[in-house]
């Protein structure tokens, strides 16, 4: 069975601009609220700690989206079209199962984990800070001339 690990994902287009980050997390045992399930949240707001929509659960065999996103009555309905999972959640769930084999993979889209800033340890989700290692504020105070980045001593 095909299985997506816990963390932070940017699914990340061909063209290097396009991407949308996720987080699947498993509820703690306890919690009043799917306890024990791994919940999908969509990045939709700037800060890549904090600001994600949840709209479905991750299981080994899928994602179950919740009817409330699909039928439209869900503040989260933006998710989705028609009833229709988005290419971006089929994109998603192939290349997190089946890697370098996926068909969205052969044709150049990535998903990367998210990695920390080597500068100051924040998550990074933008697709130029992950290839970089340096977020964007980071990148901004320790430029150097010709747009360099200046590394720490």
């Amino acid at each position: 069975m095909a299985t997506i690990a816990n963390g932070t994902f940017t699914l990340i287009w061909p063209d290097g601009d396009r991407h949308k980050t996720f987080k699947i997390k498993t509820q703690k045992a306890d919690s009043k609220f799917m306890p024990g399930k791994r919940l999908i949240s969509l990045m939709t707001g700037r800060d890549n700690e904090s600001d994600y929509t949840t709209f479905g659960e991750a299981t080994d065999s899928g994602l179950n989206i919740w009817h409330s996103v699909l039928n439209g009555t869900s503040k989260n309905a933006y998710v989705m079209n028609d009833g229709k999972l988005p290419i971006w959640l089929q994109v998603l769930w192939d290349i997190a199962t089946n890697g370098d084999q996926s068909r969205y993979f052969q044709k150049g889209m990535r998903l990367e984990a998210s990695e920390t800033c080597i500068v100051c340890n924040r998550k990074l989700t933008n697709p130029e800070s992950i290839r970089t290692k340096v977020g964007p504020e980071c990148a901004a105070r320790r430029r150097i001339g010709g747009g360099h980045f200046l590394p720490q001593i």
